[in-house]
């Protein structure tokens, strides 16, 4: 009984951390993987001085405790990644042949490409870079989003920018080129923070670097693909993404 409560406990304490929330490009938003370290270890000092006197064996099982509950759904997410990544893996080497835009070095190139001049023009409010890398809608959404930072003297600091991990979860392949799309797990480390640009005061993020995880799905334009969407990890369960070839069941 004792256990169940203590379960409930560490649950009900992981929901109500406060999550940071960053900008990134397009406004990434959402909670960070790795972030938000200096908010929850202040909650969780209060947490240990409401609770009474303090318990050496009673902090080592809520830690066990948590790391066990963590661990095994981050098991589940690798697993359940690792057959999404070998099912999109499996169709691209079978309609590459009859479409060399489908080619798996060419699209690993075009997306690591994107995540980084993506990231750098957002930052610098370069126009110019995101209108090539981006689709028309999403580049509409995201002017919008930069002019509203303008109107309210912000600047949005991306450094040390990396694409620690990147996995093609869906692929979809149509006989009409221009609605072929595919999604891809995103895992990114940067320091991200706004800051009042007359002030320089941060309003918001770290200076700290801290990782993240994204989806991104990117869209046929010609010859190439343009990044047409981003939703949060908390936003999108693996299981909606799908496979699918018109050409292949053709063949």
């Amino acid at each position: 009984m004792k256990k169940r409560n203590l379960c409930i406990l560490l649950l009900l304490f992981c929901f109500i951390l406060p999550t940071p929330v960053y900008a990134r490009a397009g406004g990434g938003g959402g909670g960070s993987s790795g972030g938000g370290g200096s908010g929850s270890s202040g909650h969780s000092s209060t947490s240990q001085r409401s609770s009474g006197p303090y318990s050496p064996l009673a902090n080592v099982i809520q830690t066990g405790v948590f790391c066990l509950v963590a661990g095994a759904g981050g098991i589940l997410f690798s697993i359940n990644l690792y057959k999404k990544k070998r099912k999109s893996q499996n169709l691209l080497n079978k309609i590459d042949d009859l479409d060399p835009s489908w080619n798996q070095d060419q699209l690993d190139q075009r997306i690591e490409e994107t995540y980084y001049s993506v990231q750098k023009a957002w930052s610098k409010k370069d126009l110019s870079t995101l209108q090539k890398y981006l689709s028309p809608p999403l580049y509409d959404r995201w002017l919008i989003k930069l002019n509203f930072m303008d109107l309210r003297h912000e600047e949005n600091v991306l450094k040390n920018i990396q694409l620690l991990d990147h996995k093609i979860v869906s692929v979809h392949d149509f006989q009409e080129n221009e609605k072929d799309s595919f999604w891809v797990y995103i895992k990114g480390k940067m320091i991200d923070y706004t800051v009042d640009m007359e002030t320089r005061e941060i309003k918001e993020g770290s200076t700290k670097p801290s990782e993240f995880i994204e989806y991104w799905r990117f869209l046929r334009d010609k010859d190439t693909f343009v990044l047409d969407e981003i939703a949060q990890k908390e936003d999108k369960s693996l299981d909606v993404f799908t496979d699918f070839s018109e050409n292949n069941s053709m063949r």
